[in-house]
C-alpha cells in the first residue's frame, strides 16, 4: 500500500512554495500601489500647475485709439475682462507687452491706468466677477512708456500676461482718417 512518510513530506514542499509565491505576490502588490501613489501625486500637481496658468486669464476685448491733433495715436485703452472660467486677476500685476511702429515695450502698471467700465471691481484693480469689465490706459507720452506714436494704417498688438503666466493678445490697425477716438480691431 501507500506509504504515509512521503506523504507529508510533499505537502510541506508545497505548502512553502504556496506561501512563497504569496510573498512574492504582495511584494509585488506593495510595488505598484507605491508607484500608483507617486504617479497620482505627480497628476495632481501638474493638474493644479496647469489650472493654475489658466484661471487666472484676462480676455482682451477691444482697443480704442485716442487721436491726436497732427492726426496720431497717442494713447490706447484696452478694454478687459475675466476669460471664461478664470478666478480674480489683480490688474495691477499685469504686464502690457505693446508692439506698434516697429518697438516694443513692456508696459508694467507704473505706466498704466484701470478704470471701471462695468461691475464692481475690487479695490480698483481687480476682476473678481465675470460680469466686471475694466478699461486699462496707456499713453504713449509717459517718460517708461518706449513707443512711438501710431501713425495712420499703423498696427499694434497687445500682449497681456497675467501673473501665472497665461497670455492673451489683441491686434489692431489704426485707420486711415485718425480722429479723436478710433476703435482699432
Amino acid at each position: 500500500m501507500f506509504s504515509t512518510q512521503t506523504r507529508g513530506q510533499v505537502g510541506i514542499g508545497t505548502l512553502i512554495v504556496f506561501i512563497a509565491m504569496v510573498l512574492v505576490a504582495g511584494t509585488a502588490a506593495g510595488v505598484l500601489v507605491s508607484t500608483a501613489g507617486q504617479l497620482q501625486a505627480q497628476a495632481q500637481q501638474t493638474g493644479q500647475e496647469s489650472t493654475a496658468e489658466v484661471s487666472d486669464k484676462i480676455k482682451l476685448t477691444t482697443i480704442v485709439g485716442n487721436g491726436t491733433e497732427d492726426d496720431e495715436i497717442d494713447q490706447v485703452n484696452i478694454t478687459t475682462r475675466l476669460a471664461a472660467g478664470s478666478g480674480s486677476v489683480n490688474l495691477s500685476k499685469v504686464l502690457f507687452t505693446v508692439e506698434a511702429g516697429g518697438k516694443t515695450d513692456i508696459v508694467t502698471n507704473e505706466s498704466f491706468s484701470v478704470s471701471e467700465e462695468q461691475g464692481n471691481l475690487q479695490d480698483g484693480e481687480i476682476l473678481t466677477e465675470q460680469s466686471d469689465v475694466a478699461s486699462v490706459s496707456i499713453d504713449f507720452n509717459e517718460t517708461d512708456v518706449d513707443i512711438e506714436n501710431i501713425k495712420p494704417k499703423g498696427d499694434i498688438r497687445i500682449v497681456a500676461q497675467s501673473p501665472s503666466g497665461s497670455k492673451s493678445d489683441i491686434q489692431g490697425q489704426a485707420p486711415t482718417d485718425i480722429t479723436d477716438s478710433q476703435i482699432l480691431n
